[in-house]
């Protein structure tokens, strides 16, 4: 029978268990726990060796978690919104919790306008060619 690697389940039960007991302060041999969870001597003082090297059973990351889809609405927006229901005087008898709930169950969407950067020089000439013609259609400040 040749060496063989213990599992990562395996390894963090042997560890939680002594965690337990040790919180517990329930009397114990570790050599018994290896036994019990079918692991030689030397891989149990290594899974616990594992556990002071990597402080613990879990993944503790100091970068944010990136995964899944990015928000639609970023929180600074939505803290825009939040206020301008809560500081919104209706005329009617309505808590902003339903106006919340209303607005939610509208599905209503936000756009958000961005500036075009690069305009070329062809689309920019085009431009102020129409804004000459509707000025002369359209000379009144009023239109």
């Amino acid at each position: 029978m040749g060496f063989q690697y213990h599992s990562t389940p395996k390894k963090a039960r042997v560890q939680g268990t002594i965690a337990y007991l040790q919180a517990n302060r329930i009397p114990h041999f570790k050599i018994d726990v290896f036994r019990f969870h079918g692991m030689s001597k030397a891989s149990g003082w290594r899974a616990l060796q594992q556990l002071d090297e990597e402080d613990g059973r879990t993944y503790h990351s100091v970068y944010p978690d990136r995964r899944g889809r990015r928000k639609k609405i970023i929180p600074e927006i939505l803290a825009q919104i939040e206020r301008f229901i809560d500081t919104a005087r209706l005329d009617i008898d309505v808590y902003a919790d339903t106006v919340r709930r209303v607005v939610k169950d509208l599905n209503l969407r936000i756009y958000l306008v961005y500036e075009k950067k690069y305009i070329s020089p062809q689309l920019r000439e085009r431009r102020a060619d129409y804004t000459c013609i509707i000025l002369k259609q359209y000379p009144d400040l009023a239109d």
